[in-house]
């Protein structure tokens, strides 16, 4: 089983009970689910992870007040609870189970507890960050203090900062790849080669989760979580192959970028007919309605 339906199970066999029976006056104020930090909460562990931080729990969430109130008595009863599974545990991280306030979920994960509007906290966000905020799934949340943050964030940033992202990222990932590897393959300059082919490989991945709306996670999972989304996950054997080898990957890369520009034109955000990454950059640009991110310079955005 993996680590979320371990963690429901254990909710719904011991920690459902034990909330019930001694805190049935804060029943519905606290929130229960796996999310945040770890392969367990975004689905994608397996028998591997099991062999360090890795645990069968679930996150029991308090506002401020009730934790000062009951976060001690709730944690103790939690500790408690005998049917959890432990593994090789690092001492130096903090345990991601057992009860927390909401803020401090947030602060641990993009860090801050207020959801961000200007384009200036979105933007001093990573990725990652984001997509650990909204991942794995929440169990119960009578309140919906928990859940309507992390739908807020799911919501995303507005089109002006998708349309900066996706812009910032088309223009690396032109710059690396249609551009750099290109005249680094003409000096035979190996090393510059692999190092645009990578550039370009991971920008775009990142430029592919923008058009599926998704967050892209830590790098260890980009590819895992690709092969998921709706949109040009059929990419990702051939970014994989830009990555292999030494040998010639122009053919590759430039079928890659005019499936971007294809999916561009699909979401109506480009209208430029070039097969040029970095000019579809300029193009998504025109379309920002505030200025002052449309003034930002092309590459502000990009992680």
């Amino acid at each position: 089983m993996k680590g979320i339906e371990l963690g429901r199970a254990f909710y719904e066999d011991c920690c459902k009970e034990m909330i019930s029976k001694n805190f049935s006056e804060y029943e519905k104020r606290i929130a229960v689910g796996v999310a945040g930090r770890g392969s367990e909460c975004f689905g994608f562990d397996d028998e591997i992870s099991a062999d360090h931080d890795f645990k069968t729990g679930v996150c029991l969430w308090l506002n401020k007040e009730d934790f000062t109130k009951i976060g001690n008595s709730l944690q103790n009863a939690y500790d408690e609870l005998p049917c959890k599974a432990y593994s090789q545990t690092n001492p130096n991280v903090k345990d991601k189970f057992g009860v927390h306030t909401i803020d401090e979920f947030f602060v641990d994960t993009i860090g801050t507890s207020n959801i961000p509007k200007t384009c200036k906290e979105w933007l001093n966000i990573s990725e990652y960050a984001l997509a650990e905020a909204v991942n794995g799934e929440i169990f119960r949340d009578d309140s919906g203090e928990m859940l309507i943050k992390r739908l807020k964030l799911m919501a995303g940033p507005g089109i002006d900062i998708k349309r900066k992202k996706i812009a910032s990222y088309l223009a690396l990932s032109g710059q690396a790849g249609q551009y750099n590897y290109y005249r680094a393959l003409k000096r035979k300059d190996q090393g510059a080669m692999q190092l645009s082919a990578y550039e370009f490989v991971t920008k775009t991945i990142h430029l592919i989760f923008w058009l599926n709306n998704k967050y892209c996670p830590y790098y260890k999972w980009m590819f895992r979580a690709l092969s998921e989304l709706p949109k040009l996950n059929y990419l990702e054997k051939d970014l994989i192959e830009v990555l292999n080898g030494n040998g010639d990957k122009r053919k590759l890369i430039e079928e890659i970028s005019w499936e971007i520009v294809l999916e561009l034109k699909k979401q109506s955000l480009t209208n430029s007919t070039s097969v040029y990454l970095e000019d579809h950059a300029y193009s998504v640009t025109e379309g920002i309605k505030n200025e002052e991110i449309k003034r930002m310079h092309i590459m502000i955005g990009a992680e």
